[in-house]
């Protein structure tokens, strides 16, 4: 890969960080839920006062690094180590996102599902987007595939079951130490469906941008060789 075009997946990447990291925001704020895989850094969040949200979901993404290197041990893939600075740019990009809102919050249940739907919107752009980038998966992501490598699981399953282990977890952590339910609502149930089919219709609109990451030559070898062949 040319640094041209790897500088080019990096920044596009980090956009989509920061754009997903602004859905996640606006779906807190909603207060109708979090995203399921939000909902454990939310409720470390909320146990923790102190704690900003975006410090918890870097703990959560270096617990995930954990466990991915217990459960692969040699087999762990050194490459992983670069979920550290993508956990760190995650972590902050939601500062800020809650920074720039500030204490801005809906208070109608219209309106709060309006900002949810958004949050829906912005978390499946900007994983549609770090998707088409392609330089690194996020801990959660990277866990899954190695549950998946290692004990032959369906991907799609289990990512279904990483990511409802997330609400559980959650939830019986809020239970035993608030005694109560934080995070967890209708929108969590919303957000588990519509961000995977929102970003399963964006993956195909983002194709062509493989033309500006690869350059010309490259895209149309990749995705049109029969067009190339006899020209």
């Amino acid at each position: 890969m040319l640094w041209s075009e790897r500088i080019k997946r990096y920044i596009l990447f980090l956009v989509g960080v920061f754009i997903m990291a602004g859905g996640v925001v606006f779906t807190v704020r909603s207060a109708l839920g979090t995203t399921p895989l939000a909902s454990f850094p939310f409720a470390l969040y909320s146990i923790f006062e102190p704690l900003s949200f975006g410090t918890a979901t870097f703990l959560n993404c270096m617990l995930l690094l954990i466990a991915q290197l217990v459960l692969m041990r040699r087999d762990f893939d050194l490459k992983q180590f670069a979920q550290i600075p993508l956990a760190i740019f995650l972590g902050l990009f939601q500062d800020v996102w809650g920074f720039l809102l500030g204490d801005w919050a809906p208070e109608t249940y219209p309106i709060k599902l309006i900002v949810l739907l958004i949050g829906c919107c912005l978390t499946a752009l900007g994983v549609g987007l770090q998707v088409t980038a392609n330089v690194v998966m996020d801990a959660a992501t990277a866990f899954t595939k190695d549950i998946s490598d290692k004990f032959g699981f369906d991907f799609g399953k289990c990512k279904i079951c990483v990511d409802w282990s997330f609400v559980v977890i959650a939830v019986i952590v809020d239970l035993a130490v608030l005694h109560t339910v934080v995070g967890v609502r209708e929108g969590t149930v919303i957000c588990a469906f519509l961000v995977g089919i929102i970003a399963g219709f964006l993956k195909k609109k983002f194709v062509p941008m493989n033309r500006f990451l690869m350059g010309r030559e490259k895209y149309e070898a990749t995705y049109h060789p029969t067009e190339t062949v006899g020209t």
